[in-house]
């Protein structure tokens, strides 16, 4: 492999109602602090992901050669598998969630609150560089100067539950109809299953900001989008909707950065006035992980 003046680092992910978006959101706002350090940007995505990409994205179509004209390959997917890591060439960041599979990496990022560098000992043969936890937290950058949320009467609640092909559940449509005194937005691919007065639908949309800023307290899954939310201060019941949310979704919850839902079976149980805005979240999550991990990798 031959280090380019501008590196070349090539994005290896994918979208989809299975796993979601959260992927191609965190590759995208790591690939675009790269590209501000001079990095050349490329993408090897499947069609779901490279929607939320910018039209002018450069796309790689078909690898054949283990990706070895690029100096970094950024691997967000679960289908890896160790093997195929290893024929890379090129220097890896891998992505991981769930310390729990061999990864074969230079640098292992879990920017999740619950992420623990010695949970990788058993799993790294590589001896990678472990990023973990919320220092490394990846914030998009329309995000980042926003002000930190502080007021205190809830009006507006931001449903939030991304791709997933798990509908919200039927109780989340009673909870909006037992509680006319709010409003409720919800960003979703497919339109809610009845209308109500006090519910807005809006598709999802590069302008997750202005949703954000409309927001005072939201309803949403334990990805992403829950990070986002914490940063700026907007509390939220976290109703996990995949396995690999749970222990991320607990230890945001413990931190006071939301409030934990098992399921949709639960909502009832929680009142919308416990959603008051997190005091001082930028004590946890300081919106530069992006910066950390782009200068770490370029020194590397």
């Amino acid at each position: 492999m031959t280090k380019h003046k501008n590196p070349k680092i090539c994005v290896k992910t994918r979208a989809d109602r299975q796993i979601g978006g959260g992927h191609i959101h965190r590759c995208r706002v790591l690939a675009e602090q790269l590209a501000m350090l001079g990095c050349d940007i490329f993408w090897h995505v499947n069609d779901t992901a490279r929607a939320y990409l910018p039209t002018n994205a450069q796309i790689c179509p078909n690898i054949n050669d283990n990706y070895r004209q690029f100096d970094w390959l950024i691997a967000d997917d679960y289908s890896l598998t160790p093997e195929w890591e290893q024929a890379i060439i090129c220097k890896k960041l891998i992505f991981s969630d769930l310390a729990n599979r061999t990864i074969w990496g230079d640098i292992i990022l879990n920017q999740n609150p619950s992420a623990n560098s010695a949970d990788y000992e058993a799993y790294n043969p590589n001896g990678a560089l472990i990023l973990a936890g919320l220092e490394y937290c990846l914030i998009k950058p329309q995000l980042r100067d926003l002000p930190v949320k502080n007021n205190q009467n809830i009006q507006h609640i931001l449903v939030q539950f991304g791709l997933s092909n798990r509908p919200p559940g039927r109780q989340l449509w009673d909870y909006i109809g037992q509680n006319p005194q709010y409003i409720f937005k919800i960003l979703s691919n497919l339109p809610p299953p009845l209308t109500m007065d006090n519910l807005i639908y809006c598709p999802p949309s590069d302008d997750i900001a202005s949703h954000y800023q409309w927001a005072d307290c939201a309803i949403g899954a334990g990805g992403v989008s829950a990070l986002e939310r914490a940063y700026l201060g907007i509390n939220s019941l976290i109703i996990p909707l995949a396995d690999n949310q749970l222990a991320p979704a607990r230890a945001l919850c413990s931190l006071g950065l939301a409030v934990f839902c098992p399921s949709f079976e639960n909502l009832a149980q929680y009142n919308i006035h416990q959603l008051t805005p997190i005091p001082n979240p930028r004590a946890h999550i300081d919106g530069l992980g992006a910066e950390r991990v782009a200068n770490i990798m370029l020194d590397y």
